[in-house]
């Protein structure tokens, strides 16, 4: 695993799905060189990725990669976690109480569609903490979120 991670690379993007890898090239105009793809839990990335010393490490990914790497799951997280990250960010009582049977993909299309950048950029702020956090400080972490709908970045810790 630390081989597909191996050099002396400042930076590190690791990116969910091809789409993801564009929207970012398309902002950053990185060399594919840093990109790496998310081929299994993020979790599991990214204990990997904190064996090398990188400088910075970028998240470019969907809904359910973002809450992962938010809430520290190997799979996808319960809605009541969340709902419990999105009251955190901020959301009302009334807006949690409208998501309680929602499933968690539509969570997400709601957000997008009510346009609540605020709530998805506090979701990618609280992935960027975790991260950072259990790194130990040693790597800078920028986390990205994609839609599939529209294959841009809608949120990001920036």
């Amino acid at each position: 695993m630390v081989d597909r991670y191996s050099g002396n690379q400042g930076v590190l993007v690791l990116f969910e799905g091809e789409a993801a890898k564009r929207a970012h090239q398309e902002l950053f105009a990185l060399p594919d060189a840093l990109y790496r793809p998310i081929e299994m839990p993020v979790t599991d990335e990214l204990i990997a990725v904190a064996a090398v010393p990188w400088q910075e490490l970028q998240i470019v990914a969907g809904w359910e990669k973002i809450l992962c790497a938010a809430l520290w799951s190997s799979g996808k997280p319960p809605v009541g976690d969340v709902l419990f990250l999105l009251e955190a960010a901020g959301m009302s009582a009334a807006e949690l109480a409208a998501l309680q049977n929602v499933k968690l993909g539509n969570i997400f299309s709601l957000l997008l569609k009510r346009e609540r950048f605020d709530l998805l950029r506090r979701v990618c702020t609280a992935a960027r903490v975790n991260l950072e956090e259990r790194s130990e400080g040693g790597i800078k972490v920028h986390c990205h979120l994609v839609s599939d709908q529209t294959e841009r970045i809608v949120a990001s810790s920036l």
